[in-house]
């Protein structure tokens, strides 16, 4: 991972997705504790990096944050160089808290056999960002 400089311009919001629990309570995935950070994504990787690391799941939950309230809470957001592409990583002490209560969460399902890409059929999935 390299540091990078944040996309211009910035986007409202970032996401978090989250294996789905049935007393889901933004409970970190052991990737993030041994990273020491929150992996996060644009809107514009959320279906790639779904596809990537949820392969095998068919429900997720994703959580949508405003990075103004993400800033606010404080912590220290940085956007790195991965695999050709810029990703917003967010350190946050304690890590286990960074997530609680922070922005929307909504749970998203799929068939085994389509891609998180495709999951949606052309139509808006929960939380898209509104077209502007």
């Amino acid at each position: 991972m390299a540091p990078s400089d944040p996309p211009n311009p910035l986007p409202e919001f970032i996401y978090k997705i989250h294996l789905p629990a049935e007393d889901f309570n933004y409970k970190l995935s052991d990737f993030d504790r041994v990273s020491g950070f929150i992996h996060l994504s644009v809107w514009e990787q959320v279906f790639k990096t779904a596809d990537r690391f949820f392969a095998n799941d068919t429900s997720l939950v994703i959580q949508r944050i405003q990075i103004d309230k993400l800033k606010a809470k404080g912590g220290n957001l940085e956007w790195e160089y991965v695999d050709g592409a810029i990703f917003p990583h967010w350190f946050f002490e304690p890590l286990d808290q960074a997530l609680v209560g922070l922005g929307d969460v909504a749970t998203w399902t799929r068939k085994s056999d389509v891609l998180w890409e495709g999951a949606f059929d052309g139509t808006s999935p929960p939380l898209a960002p509104e077209s502007r």
